[in-house]
């Protein structure tokens, strides 16, 4: 709808190390982590070490995964996964003290449905987290992509 403002997205300067995420999780120092964030859960096929601009897309509505999905698709992105999550984790601590970071890019099915590895903080703390794929995410979170 015309009302809908613009999607608002943020450049981030983010190193990523693929397939080290057991390694990833400590460096990120977090004050709290889900158990079920594992290499087991997650598993990677990619490797190495890479540079790359992260985007940080806010919608400023509330909506679904599967629409956010799509929104992304539209604007040309991919929703980041949790490699690529665990490094703005590290790399930009603070972010995810003013709202919650989203990677849709990654999923788990876990007893309950299907989740996916967000950022959030609380009280001052920073949580690594996972989130459910059918609840609806509210207006200011921020999804994580990068351009296709």
């Amino acid at each position: 709808s015309p009302s809908t403002p613009p999607p608002s997205i943020k450049s981030l300067p983010l190193t990523v190390k693929y397939g080290k995420t057991g390694k990833q999780i400590k460096a990120g120092r977090y004050d709290w982590v889900n158990d079920s964030i594992s290499p087991t859960n997650f598993p990677t096929d990619q490797t190495g070490e890479i540079e790359k601009e992260a985007l940080l897309v806010l919608f400023n509505r509330s909506m679904e995964s599967d629409e956010a999905e799509r929104e992304l698709e539209a604007l040309g992105l991919r929703p980041g996964n949790l490699d690529e999550l665990l490094a703005v984790g590290k790399q930009h601590p603070d972010k995810q003290r003013s709202f919650l970071i989203v990677a849709l890019g990654s999923a788990v099915r876990l007893v309950g449905g299907l989740f996916v590895p967000c950022l959030g903080g609380w009280g001052g703390g920073r949580e690594l987290f996972l989130g459910g794929w059918g609840g609806g995410w509210d207006g200011v979170c921020r999804f994580l992509a990068f351009r296709k």
